[in-house]
């Protein structure tokens, strides 16, 4: 007697689907969140440059970008002022990770969790 062994179907494609589209989530609220933790490190004056990060930045694919003449030299030139953000700094994204990286890290472990 002959074995008719059995066969297995895959959802794999439908599980990479899925997790595409998980993954995508993830990267926008996490963007979306840090961007909100970069708010009090940025510069502010008329409140342009944090205007523009909200408008042009690809929250779904991770991107913040500050959109504005200047927001090259801001980011790494001169002496933030401190009347209206007293926690403005130079390279303000950098700092916001550095002081918000474990919180950051647990809400990307609970966005992956919960898909």
């Amino acid at each position: 007697m002959r074995n008719k062994g059995f066969k297995i179907v895959s959802n794999i494609p439908r599980f990479v689907k899925r997790m595409k589209r998980r993954s995508k989530h993830a990267t926008e609220m996490l963007s979306m969140e840090f961007l909100k933790m970069c708010d009090p490190y940025t510069r502010f004056d008329t409140g342009e440059l944090m205007r523009s990060a909200k408008t042009a930045s690809e929250f779904k694919e991770g991107r913040l970008i500050w959109d504005t003449p200047y927001a090259r030299r801001a980011y790494y030139i001169g002496k933030p002022s401190k009347d209206k953000h007293p926690k403005a700094t130079l390279q303000w994204a950098h700092v916001a990770y550095k002081n918000n990286r474990k919180r950051i890290a647990k809400m990307a472990n609970e966005l992956a969790r919960r898909g």
